[in-house]
């Protein structure tokens, strides 16, 4: 039985919980949030006899854990990996790895010190579209990957309020908080690019709309991505369109993936999505990410997916984007 707490109550905790559900041998004992049951996704494991904490020390000193699952606020995640990799902990980090490569690189090193194993819940590197894509450019069945384009737009949080709060700096707002997925499968797919060009609107207090637009150049093949939070009334929305010498794939998370013409289904049922109150559902792509990660600590193998120094240099390669971009 591998033991689970998890600290962070949002609503993305709802999704790791539901996921959790779905894979034998795991067992959540402890959640940890500051808000306590007024947590949002406290509801979901009320009266099952976990045990809830406000102090992450408390925690971590009284139980007896196996995985640290951080579901906390971007600017904790450093100090929270760090405490629980020291402690023997393996740790499952929601992303982003951390705020910045510098915070990412400390976690690095301290995941090889410790010895366990350290996972960023990165969940498009588990999307079945988005491993369909690294799939044909890794083999080239459809010749050499000439232009792809990603996207990632959704409303503006909740927490934004109309204006750049105190919550919204310490996320990093749109690059390092929803960029960062399509980012990091840029970087885990091509690596480092010869340059980068584009705009940057950080959100401000006269103005929250937060967005980027940019392109990176490796070699002969052209990457654009755009990404904002927007206070438009629009719904959530991510995708990509994917040119090669001999073909193409597109992508849009509610229309589905389309080759060459040909709709592709790339469902799972045996875990259909679940809806959990916040604007994305629980799916496949989700149960696929923890089950690799429950996999890999029962096996007792090192991970090939989401490695703490890819995902660091992921967010290297978001600071790049930010410092290259034209800030409007």
């Amino acid at each position: 039985m591998i033991r689970i707490g998890i600290v962070g109550l949002g609503g993305i905790a709802g999704i790791h919980i539901s996921a959790y559900r779905r894979i034998g041998g795991i067992k959540i004992v402890a959640v940890c949030d500051a808000l306590g049951t007024a947590a949002r996704s406290y509801p979901l494991i009320e009266g099952e006899g976990i045990t809830l904490y406000s102090d992450i020390q408390s925690m971590l000193d009284a139980e007896e854990l196996d995985v640290l699952d951080i579901c906390a606020p971007t600017h904790l995640h450093a100090s929270l990996s760090i405490a629980a990799l020291e402690r023997g902990l393996h740790v499952l980090c929601e992303k982003p790895m951390a705020s910045t490569y510098a915070e990412a690189a400390a976690i690095a090193e301290a995941a090889k010190k410790s010895g366990r194993i350290f996972m960023t819940a990165q969940v498009v590197r588990f999307s079945r579209p988005y491993r369909h894509l690294r799939s044909l450019t890794e083999t080239g069945e459809l010749g050499r990957l000439v232009s792809l384009a990603l996207y990632r737009r959704s409303p503006l949080p909740k927490w934004r309020g109309g204006a750049m709060s105190a919550d919204a700096k310490k996320n990093g707002g749109c690059m390092i908080d929803l960029a960062i997925h399509d980012v990091d499968f840029i970087s885990s797919l091509l690596g480092e690019p010869q340059s980068a060009c584009g705009v940057y609107h950080p959100a401000r207090e006269d103005d929250c709309n937060d967005y980027v637009a940019a392109a990176l150049c490796y070699g002969d093949t052209l990457v654009t991505l755009d990404s904002g939070f927007f206070s438009a009334d629009l719904p959530f929305s991510c995708g990509y369109r994917a040119i090669f010498e001999r073909g193409y794939l597109e992508y849009d998370e509610n229309r589905g993936l389309v080759s060459c013409g040909t709709p592709l289904d790339m469902t799972d049922e045996r875990y259909p999505a679940e809806g959990i109150g916040i604007n994305i559902e629980m799916t496949s792509d989700f149960v696929d990410e923890i089950t690799y990660f429950v996999h890999c600590i029962r096996e007792g193998l090192s991970p090939k997916e989401a490695l703490p120094e890819s995902t660091a240099a992921s967010l290297a390669l978001a600071e790049r984007i930010i410092a290259d971009c034209r800030h409007i």
